[in-house]
């Protein structure tokens, strides 16, 4: 049974997954999702933030850090994707993990050209941890998405892509088409064959010829179509335009349909290829099976961007669409980080760090490779790598329902838990961590992103603007003077001679508001300050345009 378990049927080889093995491992993929429990999911991108202003600040509200995500990442691109599908044995408790690890990478169709933008610091990272940057750019999955494919296939339907005219705008273009116009001429004057070759070319020149000649040469019954070559050729994209003739139009008609059948079948065959890694997508989306993941605000959004289609304005609109794609979805950084009795289990909530701090639960959920994936029960030093980092996070996230199914949790040291119970059923998930389903971890935020709350506003009580800050001081001055009389307190720096404050001994909040008076705080040696809430003051600010809008900052190089 665990060899049947751990096997996806038709026997995937390689959990790497390039073009060459697509195919095969998207049917696995299928298969092996159709049948799991739940499944795990990590990127590696080309960068993060687009530039410094675009990080995130703990006074931002979740529209500004939506917005400033929004554009940094619609200019990165994905470049690694690891999901990992578990499947529950049942006939143990026993957990059955499948990776996979996708190189993706976007290539040209059609009108669809994409730029994108990389982070010499991010590049560098995956350099260090042995990415194959040559099997990405040669070898990686190509894809388009949702809303790019439906465009393809509206303009096809209106007859766009063969209607538009490419302009002949290089001199040698304008010559070659003048002189194969002649060429077929002056065949149909002097001929009787009824078909002439002509090349081979690019497909680029193919399109380019059979546009202009066909325009030019629309008043002869001719049809053009494509021969192949031989296979040096054909590796190089080379092909032959066939030129045929007919008595008139009425007897070019069944072959013109014929014809037009057969590119339809052509493109639509390019198309699917094309939309290659939305493929995988798509089968997580109609297998409705929980995911998982680990502070993955980035990734969340960048498999929307890139394969489902641009990211709504609002964040409002982002959470409607994400939820009637994902019903469960569940961060292992928020549930370590927020959970009421699993939180003081950990010191750090790297990923990482949690994957070997569950893993001296005892007992331990029993969790096995599949036999493709061997390697990564061998060691850790895959991290990093999208398919082992999705491993891990199935394997936390599989070990923390295991933790949070038994409700007797008072001890701190979880390498002293027992549990007397290792096999938590996923079936409904949502019932293992109540109050963490679609509650996705903002960095830098005691706030999380809750997906099924399209009210959500952010709570920024303790947040106050100072200003006629003495010009000498520091912040650690100014902390340090606050924090005698109202606890411990955050600052961050603010234009002309400012700062905002966090004041985090909620306790202390009603304190502070007393001893402002008229938007003055009074505070010994550093003399009077302005003090306002920071949602007031922030409105302010931006009514005088001394704030500038995440939108508006370019992302261009």
């Amino acid at each position: 049974q665990r060899r049947d378990m751990g096997k996806p049927v038709h026997g995937q080889s390689d959990m790497n997954v390039v073009r060459s093995n697509f195919d095969d491992s998207l049917r696995v993929f299928r298969e092996t999702v159709r049948r799991s429990a739940f499944v795990a999911f990590d990127a590696e991108f080309s960068g993060l933030f687009a530039n410094a202003n675009l990080g995130p600040r703990r006074f931002d509200s979740h529209e500004q850090r939506y917005r400033k995500l929004r554009t940094s990442v619609s200019g990165f691109l994905p470049l690694q994707i690891g999901l990992c599908a578990f499947s529950c044995d049942p006939t143990s408790s026993r957990l059955i993990a499948h990776p996979f690890n996708f190189y993706v990478y976007p290539r040209p169709f059609d009108h669809i050209q994409r730029r994108f933008l990389s982070d010499c610091g991010s590049m560098d990272f995956l350099a260090s941890h042995n990415f194959d940057f040559n099997k990405l750019f040669h070898e990686g999955v190509n894809y388009l998405s949702r809303a790019q494919r439906a465009e393809c296939l509206a303009q096809k339907a209106t007859n766009h892509v063969t209607a538009t005219v490419m302009p002949l705008e290089r001199f040698e273009d304008v010559k070659l088409v003048a002189s194969l116009e002649h060429t077929i001429r002056t065949w149909l004057r002097s001929s009787k064959k009824s078909t002439l070759l002509l090349g081979p070319y690019t497909e680029w020149q193919r399109r380019l010829l059979q546009q202009h000649l066909q325009h030019r040469l629309q008043d002869l019954p001719l049809l053009f179509t494509e021969s192949q070559v031989d296979s040096s050729l054909e590796a190089r994209n080379m092909a032959n335009i066939n030129v045929m003739r007919f008595n008139s139009f009425a007897s070019r008609a069944p072959h013109f349909e014929a014809l037009k059948r057969k590119e339809n079948e052509s493109y639509l065959n390019r198309l699917s290829n094309a939309y290659g890694f939305t493929h995988v997508v798509d089968a997580l989306i109609e297998s409705g099976k929980p995911i998982t993941g680990h502070n993955m605000v980035f990734d969340l959004l960048q498999l929307y961007d890139k394969f489902i289609g641009p990211l709504p304005e609002s964040s409002i609109e982002f959470k409607r669409h994400v939820s009637s794609l994902f019903p469960a979805i569940f961060d292992t950084k928020h549930i370590t980080s927020r959970h009421e009795h699993i939180a003081s289990m950990f010191r750090f909530t790297g990923l990482g760090s949690i994957y070997k701090a569950l893993r001296s639960v005892q007992p331990a959920l029993s969790i096995s490779l599949a036999p493709e994936a061997d390697r990564y029960g061998r060691s850790t030093e895959f991290q990093h790598e999208a398919g082992f980092d999705a491993y891990m996070t199935g394997c936390a996230f599989a070990s923390l329902a295991n933790v949070a199914s038994n409700v007797a949790i008072d001890a701190t040291n979880l390498s002293a838990k027992v549990l007397p119970d290792p096999s938590p059923t996923f079936a409904n998930s949502s019932s293992l961590f109540p109050g963490h389903v679609n509650k996705i971890m903002w960095n830098f935020s005691d706030e999380s992103f809750d997906l099924d709350d399209l009210t959500q506003q952010s709570i920024r009580d303790d947040f106050f603007h100072l200003t006629r800050l003495p010009k000498d001081i520091s912040l650690d001055q100014l902390k340090c003077s606050l924090a005698a009389k109202y606890g411990l307190i955050e600052a961050f720096e603010a234009p002309n001679r400012s700062a905002v404050i966090q004041i985090l001994d909620r306790d202390k909040i009603e304190v502070f508001v007393s001893d402002l008076k008229d938007g003055i705080l009074e505070l010994g040696s550093l003399g009077s300050l302005g003090a306002t809430r920071y949602d007031e003051s922030i409105a302010i600010l931006q009514r005088e345009n001394q704030i500038v809008e995440p939108e508006a900052v370019s992302t261009s190089s």
